[in-house]
């Protein structure tokens, strides 16, 4: 185990990781050299006055297993407010663990969107972010968002680009759950059923454009997981237990 104080990329680190990687075609190298340069970057300063720290040596597999480790550094109890816009920090973050993050290897990095690794964008940003955004639904639902967590840490997949991207879904716990209770196989190295991430009746991509024809006419927010469930249409069905369908179908 190795622990530094954990940091953020400055704009000169945040432009150097840019440019070094996607710069590129195909993709450079990352510049791990800036993790610890003060020329790059500085240590994050907490809300209660501290720094924290991380094992730079850790691996991770899946999303399980990488939000543990942020929790293990950040303390269970952080307050998800207080670092979210972290842009810099999570930058640093997915350029200290990207072998765990990228798919590939050094001279074969498979193609992968920026905003994956160093955020940008609109107030809902921190979703499209390899780390950040998986870290924001475990903080906020624990593991009634599973879904998006259970699957290899390297694969953005189908179901986060369908669904955590979309702000009115992945802000509101009752439809979280519903997906999660739609969608989510424990028993599938994937975590999801077979399907779920397809283009097909009841897929994913179709729960989403379900979602906002239902949101027109229903409070969908403001219902529970169990309601919301009863209201799709029954391309879902073979997605849901007997016990989920029987009720409102």
């Amino acid at each position: 185990m190795s622990d530094v104080e954990i940091r953020r990329l400055n704009e000169k680190g945040l432009e150097k990781f840019a440019m070094d990687v996607w710069g590129q075609q195909p993709n450079g190298e990352p510049p791990y050299e800036i993790l610890q340069d003060d020329e790059y970057s500085e240590v994050v300063i907490f809300s209660n006055g501290n720094s924290r720290k991380i094992d730079s040596d850790a691996t991770f597999s899946s999303g399980k297993e990488m939000v543990d480790l942020l929790d293990s550094a950040f303390g269970n109890k952080a307050d998800l407010v207080d670092i979210i816009d972290e842009d810099g920090m999570w930058a640093w973050l997915s350029l200290q663990y990207y072998n765990c993050l990228r798919n590939g290897g050094p001279g074969n990095w498979k193609a992968a969107a920026i905003q994956r690794f160093i955020p940008s964008g609109g107030g809902f940003r921190y979703y499209r972010h390899m780390i950040s955004g998986r870290y924001a639904v475990w903080k906020m639902y624990g593991t009634d968002a599973m879904i998006f967590l259970h699957g290899e840490a390297n694969i953005g997949g189908e179901i986060g680009e369908q669904i955590i991207s979309t702000s009115p879904i992945v802000t509101a716990p009752s439809v979280v759950k519903a997906l999660n209770t739609l969608y989510y196989d424990p028993s599938n190295s994937k975590g999801f059923k077979t399907g779920a991430a397809g283009k097909g009746g009841g897929s994913a991509r179709r729960f989403r454009t379900i979602f906002w024809q239902l949101y027109a006419t229903y409070d969908l927010r403001s219902m529970d997981a169990k309601t919301i469930l009863s209201l799709l249409p029954d391309e879902f069905d073979k997605f849901q237990s007997e016990e989920t369908v029987g009720d409102g179908k």
